[in-house]
């Protein structure tokens, strides 16, 4: 009767942590795409659970202690834009967030291939995307080192750099054929 009891209540706490759910079905060798799509089955099945323990646990846990130790002199004092701030946000580095991210990769990636088949019809679809934050959305999800991407200001100087050495070209075009003509 005890072995009974432990065997339901052992299968209870599985069911309720879904561990019966991650469990491999057959013995054969998985090729990559069997293990792929298993992963995106296990992510879909715990991503709702992790991210809402990470929204509102861990998230209310940690602005608790930062408050805490801001205040108990515990921290040295905050630069005042960090004190500023109405809301103080943390980003989890763990590999369910990490699967995430790389989930949005994967969207940036097919939502770009298909606008780009559309464009093919119409050049205006284009217009739809923000170009430049799809290329930080997948730098952040492929954790590309932060040096490697341009800021916002460095772009924005390599392109004023580049329009107007494209302009340079023009006027030097346009005085090359002027002086043909004269």
């Amino acid at each position: 009767m005890g072995l009974d009891f432990l065997q339901h209540f052992q299968a209870k706490i599985k069911r309720t942590l879904m561990s019966d759910q991650l469990t491999p079905q057959g013995s054969a060798p998985l090729t990559a795409t069997e293990i792929q799509a298993r992963v995106n089955v296990y992510r879909n099945q715990l991503g709702s659970v992790f991210s809402r323990m990470q929204a509102e646990y861990l998230q209310t846990l940690l602005e608790r202690c930062w408050g805490l130790a801001m205040r108990s002199g515990v921290l040295p004092p905050a630069p005042e834009e960090l004190m500023q701030a109405s809301r103080i946000s943390f980003n989890f580095l763990n590999p369910m967030a990490a699967s995430q991210k790389l989930e949005w990769v994967t969207s940036a990636q097919e939502l770009m291939l298909n606008v780009g088949q559309m464009a093919t019809i119409d050049q205006t679809v284009l217009d739809n995307l923000n170009l430049d934050a799809m290329v930080q959305i997948m730098a952040d999800g492929l954790n590309v080192p932060k040096e490697a991407i341009r800021t916002s200001d460095e772009i924005a100087e390599l392109r004023q750099l580049k329009q107007e050495q494209q302009q340079a070209m023009q006027q030097q075009q346009q005085q090359a054929v002027m002086s043909e003509v004269g």
